[in-house]
This record gives structure tokens, sequence and C-alpha cells, in this order.
């Protein structure tokens, strides 16, 4: 006999539902799990020509490469963005992404200024959750 978890909703009897929409939870699907999270700050130093890339690498040391979620806080406007975002009002372009290693997250920022003026002069708060779940890649 197979054991399992189940959780159903409120009215529905989880011992013999089997519509996955009335249920909570159940161990018969795979969920995320959590392994850690945190934030960083990638700072774009002011006046450092027209082109600049920044780059901050946070470490899991898994041995794989895991799934997780990645995204940017910008101070002005006051808003968190899923990765990656572009951000472009001519002459400025910004572009922010993250990628995964085996060992680490790389999360960088490109900035531009098509003017060749100078760039930078703020910052970029990063947040990240990684999960245990492995990508198999």
């Amino acid at each position: 006999m197979t054991y399992k978890l189940v959780i159903s909703k409120p009215g529905k009897n989880a011992l013999t539902e089997t519509n996955p929409n009335n249920l909570i939870f159940s161990s018969d699907y795979n969920t995320l799990k959590y392994f850690s999270s945190g934030s960083t700050t990638i700072n774009i130093p002011n006046g450092s020509g027209s082109l600049v890339y920044e780059t901050t690498i946070v470490n899991h040391n898994l041995g794989y490469y895991p799934f997780f979620i990645a995204y940017f806080k910008y101070v002005s406007p006051n808003y968190y963005y899923l990765t990656p975002v572009w951000f472009s009002d001519f002459p400025y372009f910004i572009y922010n992404n993250v990628y995964a290693t085996t060992n680490s997250l790389i999360f960088y920022c490109y900035d531009k200024n098509y003017l060749n003026g100078p760039v930078g002069g703020f910052s970029v708060q990063v947040y990240w959750k990684i999960f245990k779940n492995n990508l198999n890649l």
C-alpha cells in the first residue's frame, strides 16, 4: 500500500478528492523545497564612463543548477522587478539579469549612455530565493 498526505480545501473530502484544484496540498505533486534567501547590492559608480558592467555573486555551493527566483529593487521608482529587467529612456539603457552556475548565482547590471556621457551614480538592490530543487540541467 502506498501512503500519501492530502489536505483538502474546506468542504472537500481529502480521502476521495481527485481534482488538484480542490486540494491545498498533496504529496502526489512535487513542491519547491526552500534552501536560502537574501539580498545584496550592485553599486554603479558615478561618472564611470559611457558603459558599465557590474556584477555581484552569491554562493550556494549546491553542486547543481537550482531553481531560483530573483528580483531587483530600484530606489526611484520604488518598485520590485522580476529578472530580467530592462529600462530605457534615451540616451540611457539599463539591463539587469541573473544566471546560475552549479555553485552560485551571478547578478549583473549593464548600464549604457548612448551619448557617451558618464553613467552610474546609483545602486540596485537584489533579492533572491534559492530552492533545493535540482533542475537536472
